[in-house]
């Protein structure tokens, strides 16, 4: 169950973050929310 949490986790900061799967450059200014609320995640679980 928690991989499965990670891995949806995951796909979603890819998301927010402005990655795709064949591009991995992050728009500009997200890439510092994602990793707060990566950790935010990380606190709540």
């Amino acid at each position: 169950m928690k991989t499965e949490l990670n891995v949806a986790n995951s796909l979603v900061l890819n998301r927010l973050a402005g990655r795709s799967k064949n591009n991995n450059e992050i728009v500009p200014g997200f890439n510092k929310k994602t990793t707060v609320l990566a950790s935010a995640i990380s606190i709540l679980k």
